[in-house]
């Protein structure tokens, strides 16, 4: 059994390092406060056991001698002061055994949501530049149309003017062939005038 001026400065010694080296060598994150919190509220309802334990025990030592009284009492604060260490050296053997892997799993949630969030940008991003470019394409198809549309209006333009201008020369071609046509005929005429003359005179 320890001695109650070594329990109690053992006591104080933990609770010094509870307040003191223990949180700012841990740093707690809120997950860690709320299990510091659970903690807490577990050692506060021990403590409301115990004292209900040893107000009962206190009732049932008024009738005894005060030798008995004492030991009894002397025992309780002892059982009192043990569970207390107890429960204090649990919570700070849970906060050192689950504080490294919880602060380890929150870095590694925090750069997967970095990359994540990164990743999301980069798609966004992309996608932006998809639009702009089909945008773009779009844009310039429909310039493409409307300057292929004027071009195909004035080549059809054009060819109507051909086709005027090649009926046009075709009249003419064709009355410049009808002209010589009748020019021919009228020079051999004149020649076959000529021709029955010159025999006509020289049977005479």
């Amino acid at each position: 059994m320890l001695k109650s001026n070594n329990f109690n400065s053992i006591i104080d010694d933990l609770s010094a390092f509870n307040q003191t080296d223990c949180f700012e060598a841990l740093r707690p994150t809120t997950l860690e406060l709320e299990n510091t919190t659970a903690s807490l509220s577990v050692e506060s309802t021990l403590d409301a056991i115990r004292n209900k334990n040893s107000a009962e025990t206190n009732q049932n030592v008024e009738g005894l001698p005060s030798s008995s009284s004492a030991s009894m009492a002397n025992k309780s604060s002892l059982n009192n002061s043990e569970a207390s260490l107890a429960s204090m050296q649990l919570a700070t053997g849970f906060m050192q055994a689950f504080s490294p892997p919880l602060a380890k799993a929150r870095t590694q949630l925090k750069e997967l949501i970095g990359k994540q969030n990164k990743i999301y940008i980069d798609l966004s991003e992309e996608k932006f530049k998809l639009d702009n470019g089909e945008v773009a394409k779009l844009q310039d198809m429909m310039n493409d149309v409307k300057l292929y549309r004027e071009k195909l209006l004035k080549i059809k333009k054009q060819m109507q003017n051909i086709y005027q201008r090649s009926k046009v020369l075709k009249k003419r071609a064709l009355n410049i062939q009808s002209f010589k046509e009748k020019e021919l005929q009228r020079k051999l005429q004149k020649q076959q005038q000529e021709e029955s003359l010159i025999a006509k005179q020289q049977t005479q």
